[in-house]
């Protein structure tokens, strides 16, 4: 018994030991990412209901993402959602569409009294954009894809197709300059990570997500030479950057393929950001208006995504002419 008591006091011991260690990294960290004595770290404001009815929120087997819907049917969101990692960590594109849960209707994800409009869904099909690379690395690019539900989701005030200034790429582009050039304060939303933890174990910090509910930071978009002092990949392909209005807050891991909304509009989708909460940083977007044809395209029924019994089916038709094959 002694000894059991002196092996608890010892693990006790190691475990605050542990936690001073955790919590002094932890504080040196926060210091040297944002010289600000406020310990808040990219929280942002729990989004209103209705607020923004065509943000979903994807759930694969290892990812958590945002997107926007298209149609009641269709959404887009970061390519790289729909890659998991496997074996040794490598990833790879889903196999089973079907494995990624889209929910949308509401801003929290519970099911409380705050949120009884949610609506859930199953991915019956993905398309990812053709020249997207995952394993390209200090790139953006193409980081874009579309996605289908099945069935399609029902009509409500809190769950709408998004909004795009318009269809011409052209147009997008001289407007969106604009915002830039006025300096509008714009909107990040998501379920994704909202502060640092300590691990006192392994004397780690780590992201963590406190709440189900949708936050919505402040940003706004900088022009191509502010971008290119942050980000040196940025590519002249619909990509652009953003800085959060407030200390230590943005989007974070978690957010990626959510919508920037700038006066009542999407403009492009969220990819990534090097350090979390960090407001000099930046967050990478890309551009709707270099993907409007894709879109278009990849939205239509005959289009590049197909149908999840097809999906099946040329899987099933593989299997087959693989084991002929074998025969002879």
């Amino acid at each position: 018994m002694c000894n059991l008591c002196k092996t608890v006091d010892y693990l006790s011991i190691n475990f605050l030991v542990g936690m001073k260690n955790c919590i002094f990294m932890l504080a040196i960290f926060l210091q040297v990412s944002s010289g600000a004595k406020d310990l808040k770290i990219f929280y942002g404001r729990e989004a209103k209901e209705g607020e923004f009815p065509f943000v979903v929120h994807l759930n694969s087997p290892t990812k958590v993402c945002a997107g926007s819907l298209l149609s009641f049917t269709n959404f887009i969101t970061a390519a790289h959602c729909f890659y998991i990692k496997g074996f040794r960590g490598v990833e790879h594109k889903i196999s089973n569409p079907k494995n990624v849960k889209v929910t949308g209707g509401g801003v929290s994800l519970e099911g409380s009294s705050r949120s009884t409009t949610l609506q859930v869904r199953r991915v019956s099909c993905y398309h990812v954009h053709p020249l997207f690379r995952y394993y390209i690395p200090d790139t953006e690019s193409n980081d874009v894809a579309v996605g289908r539900v099945n069935p399609a989701f029902d009509p409500s005030p809190r769950l709408q197709p998004v909004k795009i200034f318009s269809k011409d790429a052209l147009d997008l582009r001289v407007e969106f300059a604009d915002i830039i050039y006025k300096n509008v304060t714009c909107y990040g939303m998501g379920w994704g990570e909202t502060r640092y933890d300590c691990d006192p174990k392994s004397e780690t910090i780590k992201l963590k997500t406190d709440t189900q509910y949708m936050k919505v930071v402040e940003v706004k978009p900088l022009n191509t030479y502010q971008c290119l002092k942050k980000y040196k990949r940025l590519a002249d392909r619909g990509e652009t950057c953003t800085e959060a209005v407030n200390l230590q807050e943005g989007p974070c891991n978690g957010d990626a393929g959510s919508p920037l909304v700038c006066n009542g509009y999407a403009w492009g989708l969220f990819t990534s950001t090097l350090i979390c909460g960090e407001r000099d940083n930046g967050h990478m977007y890309v551009l709707f208006w270099n993907y409007l044809e894709y879109f278009n395209d990849t939205y239509k029924p005959e289009g590049l995504c197909k149908s999840g019994t097809e999906h099946l089916q040329s899987i099933s038709y593989k299997i087959l002419l693989i084991f002929f094959i074998t025969l002879y």
